[in-house]
């Protein structure tokens, strides 16, 4: 089963406080990976955590708030200075295209290698298609500015063929075929059951990221059984009114909706820095949905 985990950089709010990094995720799945948000200090948390960065071709940004996107230019720089040359792709809301020109006749630079942007809007769901043997999709979250959550499920690869089939029944490479595709093959006019040719088929696993928004029950469709869900909490349920107010979420209002969603694991993060310890966070969340951990740096959380 190939590898599929997602990394934390960074899941501070707007400012670097108490060790901790604006929002900054690495999804890893096979050979590749994909950069989720860049704020500000992610190169130097990929550098930490020793992230290859050559295997990164894709980069999902929700917002164009700076605790998101202000480590982008000097990612995106780096990679000129590195010598890549394949290219890579940025998806996010309308105005990126716009923030990046800025940042390179500002500081009159250019890319080496191509740069492929894909801006995003509307009010629906976008189908970004299958990057990287991942079926990639984009939402929209309430937030102050356009936002998109991400989902990414696994491309399911067909059935797996049981090796001791292959020799019991002497399989062509056409029969190995079909078999992949769940069609059964026959014996002295018999058909052999596909039970027999193969492993029971595993379900696909999925990781949706939430950030930034408030309470929002018109996403649970959007992230409906997810094996990993990261979603904002950047105040204890307490501060409710300023949630609000600012167009966040509470602890209690992450695990709500990871609880309607029946997700598998919640990942909360993008905490507020008044908290310097987190542990309140946490224990508030699980009151509502056990299964909840911290996003914190360095860590990382397999999607099983």
């Amino acid at each position: 089963m190939s590898e599929f985990s997602l990394q934390v950089l960074g899941a501070n709010s707007a400012t670097p406080m108490y060790g901790r990094y604006p929002s900054s995720f690495v999804l890893k799945f096979d050979a590749q990976q994909f950069l989720i948000d860049c704020g500000e200090g992610s190169q130097m948390k990929m550098s930490e955590f020793h992230v290859k960065r050559s295997k990164i071709d894709h980069v999902f940004i929700s917002h164009l708030h700076g605790d998101h996107i202000f480590g982008l230019p000097g990612f995106l720089n780096s990679y000129n200075l590195n010598g890549r040359q394949k290219s890579l792709a940025l998806y996010g809301p309308t105005g990126i295209a716009d923030f990046i020109e800025a940042v390179k006749n500002a500081s009159t630079a250019y890319f080496n290698y191509e740069l492929v942007i894909h801006e995003l809007d509307g009010d629906q769901r976008l189908d970004l298609g299958i990057l990287g043997g991942l079926q990639v999709t984009a939402f929209p979250l309430q937030h102050r500015i356009l936002t998109y959550g991400y989902r990414f499920d696994e491309v399911s690869a067909g059935l797996n063929i049981r090796p001791e089939a292959i020799e019991a029944f002497n399989l062509t490479i056409e029969e190995m075929k079909l078999i992949k595709t769940g069609q059964s093959i026959t014996r002295d006019q018999k058909a052999i059951p596909i039970e027999s040719l193969t492993f029971p088929p595993t379900a696909p696993r999925s990781f949706a990221y939430c950030s930034d928004t408030m309470y929002d029950k018109r996403i649970i469709p959007y992230i409906d059984q997810v094996n990993l869900l990261y979603h904002e909490a950047t105040y204890l349920h307490e501060l409710v009114d300023k949630a609000h107010d600012r167009m966040h979420s509470t602890t209690l209002e992450a695990a709500t909706i990871a609880r309607s969603a029946n997700v598998r694991h919640l990942l909360i993060g993008h905490y507020s820095s008044r908290y310097k310890v987190l542990d309140p966070l946490l224990d508030e969340a699980k009151t509502v949905f056990a299964n909840t951990s911290l996003a914190e740096e360095g860590c990382i959380f397999q999607i099983i």
